[in-house]
């Protein structure tokens, strides 16, 4: 499975967010699937289209 997973963000939270998405990759890894990690900030939006996941995986923590 194609996996997108998003993290970070503008909030206090992003370091927490940036950990969440580590814990993702290691169990995706673990079970064989292909992901990509995306940043969210401006412009990622296209970067994630372009990538054409099948899910996503939000790791996105706080507000905003």
């Amino acid at each position: 499975m194609k996996v997108a997973i998003i993290q970070g963000g503008h909030s206090s939270e992003a370091e927490v967010s940036r950990m969440t998405s580590v814990g993702f990759q290691q169990s995706l890894k673990k079970l064989g699937h292909e992901y990509k990690v995306f940043e969210y900030e401006k412009g990622f939006e296209q970067s994630l289209l372009d990538y054409k996941p099948e899910t996503c995986l939000l790791a996105l923590h706080g507000t905003g």
